[in-house]
């Protein structure tokens, strides 16, 4: 089993230093000996003489984002179901069909915590702002954003806790922002906030505020008090840039804002 793991690890390895980048999603074990979902991240480090001097590694607890995924299944299944009973009967009442399937539209763009954008709606509404940014020439800015030790809130003071923590996050950094900004869930305890029409050095001072928000009081949960903080990677939107790489690059970025924690970091 040893020898199965080793191989499996270069295998990872080698994929990310072929591809720049190995991600995934895979069980883990805790102390307790009780089992969680996260996702790894492996990325080469800058290249020396073509040589890779190292790799970085993420790892996120997505089991709330697996929860969350479930939830959202199986109110979506329920829906369904329910829609598909009463379309007969509401033959004579469109108004109320029409409330039934608006609701499921919503389900199937929001995550169920939070309320905010799931990530397949992000994807659909930057690559439409992409489009307009490289059209019209507008700054476009995204921060990816990770809550800092999350798995250890989890651990110590359960998944209630770890929900509430995620949710009053979302709470502080949805204070800050504009109404025409966009603000998304893209895994577990991991956002994405859109700015648009917004310039490098604005994103950036912005991102500290947000980062300085979370980091300001602790939360109040159970009769505990729970430090919370978030690192930040930002980019700006270059020249014939798709979405996807674009955010991938300020995900680069957040790597190394987490190596050090409660950090904004921009992309070169």
């Amino acid at each position: 089993m040893k020898i199965e793991r080793q191989s499996f690890r270069r295998k990872i390895l080698s994929l990310a230093a072929e591809n720049g980048k190995w991600e995934g999603d895979c069980q883990h074990l805790r102390k307790d000996g009780s089992h969680y979902w996260a996702n790894i991240v492996v990325m080469p480090l800058r290249r020396e003489e073509g040589r890779t001097p190292g790799f970085a590694k993420l790892t996120r607890d997505i089991t709330g984002r697996r929860r969350a995924q479930e939830t959202l299944r199986l109110a979506q299944v329920e829906l369904e179901a329910r829609v598909a009973d009463r379309t007969r009967d509401l033959a004579d009442r469109p108004r109320e069909l029409a409330e039934a399937n608006a609701e499921l539209s919503r389900l199937a763009m929001t995550d169920p915590l939070t309320g905010l954008l799931n990530r397949r709606q992000l994807s659909i509404i930057g690559a439409a702002e992409i489009d307009r940014g490289h059209r019209y020439r507008r700054p476009l800015a995204p921060r990816v954003i990770d809550v800092d030790h999350f798995k250890e809130i989890n651990d110590r003071h359960g998944h209630a806790a770890g929900d509430a923590a995620l949710v009053e996050i979302v709470d502080r950094i949805g204070g800050l922002l504009r109404a025409g900004d966009i603000f998304a869930r893209l895994a577990g305890d991991e956002f994405v906030v859109l700015l648009l029409k917004t310039d490098f050095v604005m994103a950036g001072d912005i991102a500290q505020r947000l980062r300085q928000a979370v980091a300001d009081r602790p939360l109040g949960h159970a009769e505990h008090e729970i430090p919370m903080s978030i690192s930040i990677g930002v980019a700006a939107l270059q020249e014939k840039e798709l979405f996807n790489d674009l955010l991938e690059r300020a995900d680069y970025a957040l790597l190394t804002a987490k190596s050090s924690r409660n950090r904004v970091q921009l992309a070169p």
